[in-house]
This record gives C-alpha cells, structure tokens and sequence, in this order.
C-alpha cells in the first residue's frame, strides 16, 4: 500500500509539474505581447512634430492671457485699453 500511494503522488507531482508549466508558458507569452506593445518607438520627425504643438498650445494660452491683461473694463462695461508701457527708444544718429 505504500508504494501504491509513493506511485500515485509521483504520478500526480508529475500532473502538476506539466501544468505549471503549460501555464508558465501561458503567461510568459502574454507577458511578451504586452511588452511589444510598450516598445513603440517615434521618430525623432514626429518627436519634433508634437513638441511643436505642444510649444505653441502654451504659446496661444499665454497670449491670450496677455492680450486680457492690456484692457481694462470700467463701471459701465466699457472695455479700454491699459496706459502703454513705455518702451527704450534707441537713440537716432
């Protein structure tokens, strides 16, 4: 009875064994499809592309903010613009 139970756990570590590894393998390979997928490289075209939109996406927003801040709306809702900053006249010759 001893060796039948030795025999039958045998069979059954080997059941195991092959099952881990059918799902180690599994899952290797799922692991492998997802780093594929993180491996996209760009260009350095389409690098340069998209900071180019993203400089002048903030460029645009600032603007705006700047071109706000020379008006002023008084009381009535009248919108006037801001007193000029005065600018350094380079000296005529």
């Amino acid at each position: 009875m001893a060796a039948e139970r030795k025999t039958k756990l045998s069979k059954n570590l080997l059941r195991m064994k092959k099952l881990m590894l059918q799902m180690n393998a599994k899952s290797k390979a799922e692991e492998e499809d997802e780093d594929e997928v993180v491996e996209l490289d760009v260009s350095d075209e389409e690098m340069a592309r998209r900071y180019e939109t993203l400089v002048g996406t903030i460029g645009k927003k600032f603007a705006e903010k700047r071109d706000r801040a020379n008006y002023e709306e008084d009381e009535n809702g009248d919108i006037k613009p801001v007193k000029a900053k005065k600018m350094f006249l380079k000296p005529q010759d």
